[in-house]
């Protein structure tokens, strides 16, 4: 067995170059020559190959293996449960270990993983800056050596995102292709090796139980979290009790998650015999509410669930519902959506609230594959922004998205129509049925003649089939033409036409305008320099605030929503915003800029609609929204749009067409 100690008279001769005495082995390991010499008969027999060690009378000990050779020496002497390669981690590697210590010399890093000196300075710059992000920083004590400085929260957070990293990472399993979505229970080997040598399977086995006892199960993502805050917090009390303070949570709906901790706590104790202090309560209430489940015993334990928890309800249904009119399309009878929703933002607001960040990777190919739907969930991130006061960041509202995408695919593809026909009774009533038999999906509504002009027109019919040749439109409908008797030709011009109205439910907002007009020409700016995107968001609010559409707290509203999460949209086009109770009017101000800003990370944005939404008034706030986004989704959607938009030199003549845009429900003028 190669034992740290071998191990280290290994890295010693690996970093010399040539032959190295007994006496320098034993000096820089800090044993004696005689152990030394036994631990060399060892490895002789460990090594891959006779030739591996090599000894010269008067000269010394030469190691002679291969980098491979040597790697998987370091492999087969790492400790059991040592979550990923540390050479690929060494980072991760000493932030965790600085993590699980109160302190930790280099020395001690150096034997822990098998790092030279000078490997050992570099991996600990790497956890600094790892650390740092999670309101880590690493102290350096002469005599003491290195420590982590951190309140007990911020520890737990740290090594939790620190352990989902090695998850998504360079593991010991990255070879296997169903590692990324591999069930918790695999994850126990890796959470002994994080607290330090703890054993998590009776808490794993604690929270089947729970799940077993509340008749719900949770998504494999929540277990996992329950999984490692759970042990984490039964390990701490177990050594060594501290105070676990928590930042602010919501002041809503907090009794059931109080209830479910507390019932998670008494299983606890009958485990481990011992009573959870209060802290760790608490702190497995915020866990709990965080932790999304997935399925319910039945339908109507799901129901009682969710009247547990009165204002994510109220929340989760004007966010279907402002999502069902930007998009122009009817969720209100789809009770999968709701359900799913009500779960995703019971979790999702209860980790902005405490400021967990989470990551989406489905991220970019929602973007891409639903982008009118993504540019929708916008305005549900001002909705809850300005009802509630969370910033909801991107990766969250891709989780919302997500539901959302389901709906649409869910939705049936059917379309009500009015029949015109001046031919009589009979043959309104033969083209009537010919229709809903020959076409799934088509209802009609009812038989007009062409004197009923505003029958039709008051209709909320999709479109008219008529029997007799009219105009294009009748009643502001849109008309197809067929024959009494519905030829194929007929049929295959009305299926098309149900595809065109079902396309242009997803990315159109119903009828309505706002009262006053979004954009004004001396809010339109183009040709516009500036040298990042805070000096240009300053000048943009400070126009606003000059003439009097915003307070002077907007500027920093909009700076701070920034640091949050990107707000660019897609196609180099940004919309960002700042908190409602600082808008005195509603107004939106464009600059199309002479050359792309670096926006967030790595993207590039050469267009900015800077939205100023009030909440106040009847038709303010969230009509504003859908009327802008309804207008908005399919303008940023089409490449010849954006194009023609970028080339409009006069701020009047941009201010027109987009409220023209949004007074025809998102269609070219």
């Amino acid at each position: 067995m190669i034992t740290q100690r071998r191990m280290q008279i290994l890295r010693i001769l690996r970093e010399r170059e040539g032959f190295v005495t007994l006496s320098e082995i034993a000096a820089m390991a800090g044993v004696s020559s005689k152990t030394v010499r036994n631990d060399l008969s060892v490895l002789r027999e460990e090594l891959p190959r006779d030739a591996a060690l090599i000894s010269r009378p008067n000269r010394g000990i030469r190691l002679n293996v291969s980098d491979e050779e040597f790697a998987e020496l370091i492999a087969a002497a790492r400790p059991k449960g040592a979550p990923f390669d540390y050479k690929a981690r060494r980072g991760t590697a000493v932030a965790v270990l600085l993590l699980k210590q109160d302190h930790a010399t280099l020395e001690h890093l150096g034997d822990a993983l098998f790092l030279s000196r000078s490997a050992v300075n570099r991996a600990v710059a790497e956890a600094e800056k790892l650390l740092s992000p999670y309101g880590v920083l690493v102290r350096r004590r002469r005599g003491l050596g290195l420590s982590a400085l951190c309140d007990e929260h911020t520890r737990r957070s740290a090594m939790w995102r620190l352990f989902l990293s090695t998850e998504t990472g360079t593991t010991a399993e990255e070879d296997e292709p169903e590692a990324l979505f591999a069930p918790p229970e695999r994850a126990c080997s890796r959470l002994e090796w994080f607290l330090d040598g703890f054993d998590p399977v009776p808490v794993l086995k604690i929270v089947d139980r729970f799940e077993r006892a509340q008749r719900f199960s949770f998504s494999d993502d929540a277990r996992r979290l329950l999984l490692f805050h759970t042990a984490a917090s039964v390990s701490r009390c177990r050594k060594n009790p501290v105070r676990v303070p928590l930042p602010s949570h919501p002041d809503f709906d907090m009794a059931y998650d109080r209830f479910l901790a507390e019932s998670l706590a008494k299983l606890i104790k009958e485990t481990y015999f011992f009573d959870l202090p209060e802290g760790e309560i608490a702190y497995l209430q915020a866990c709990l509410s965080m932790a999304e489940p997935q399925e319910f015993a039945n339908a109507a334990l799901q129901q009682s669930f969710q009247l547990q928890y009165p204002i994510v309800c109220d929340i989760t249904g004007r966010v279907v519902d402002l999502f069902g009119r930007i998009l122009e399309m009817d969720f209100s009878s789809d009770g999968v959506l709701y359900n799913n929703m009500f779960l995703a933002l019971r979790s999702a607001l209860a980790r902005i609230s405490r400021g967990v960040p989470v990551e989406n990777p489905l991220l970019e190919q929602i973007r891409k594959q639903y982008p009118g739907v993504m540019t929708a969930a916008w305005s549900v991130s001002v909705l809850l922004e300005n009802e509630i006061g969370l910033a909801v960041n991107e990766d969250e509202l891709g989780f919302l998205a997500l539901h959302i995408c389901g709906a649409v695919e869910r939705t049936p593809f059917s379309s009500r129509v009015l029949v015109l026909c001046n031919f009589g009774v009979g043959a309104s009533r033969l083209l009537k049925l010919r229709l809903e038999n020959s076409i799934p999906g088509l209802v009609v509504e009812d038989v007009v003649s062409a004197r009923d002009t505003e029958k039709a027109r008051n209709s909320d019919c999709d479109f008219i089939i008529s029997s007799c040749p009219v105009k294009e439109s009748f009643g502001g409908k849109d008309v197809v033409v067929a024959d009494h008797f519905l030829s194929p030709a007929d049929i295959a011009v009305v299926k098309e036409k149900m595809r065109s109205v079902h396309r242009r439910k997803k990315l159109r907002a119903s009828s309505g305008s706002p009262a006053t007009p979004l954009f004004d020409g001396a809010f339109i700016q183009s040709g516009v320099r500036a040298s990042d995107k805070k000096e240009l968001l300053r000048s943009m609010c400070d126009t606003l605030r000059r003439e009097g559409f915003v307070t002077t707290e907007y500027v920093d509203s909009v700076l701070s929503r920034e640091l949050i999460t990107s707000t660019e949209v897609t196609g180099g086009v940004a919309i960002p915003h700042g908190n409602a109770k600082y808008v005195l009017h509603p107004r939106i101000s464009v600059a199309i800029l002479e050359e792309p800003l670096l926006w967030y990370g790595e993207s590039l944005v050469d267009v900015v609609f800077l939205l100023a939404f009030s909440t106040s008034g009847e038709n303010g706030g969230n009509e504003h929204l859908r009327r802008f986004y309804s207008a908005f989704i399919p303008l940023v959607e089409s490449e010849e749009r954006m194009k023609s938009l970028r080339r409009i030199q006069s701020p009047e003549e941009f201010a027109d067409l987009m409220n023209a845009l949004i007074r025809r429900d998102g269609e070219t003028p």
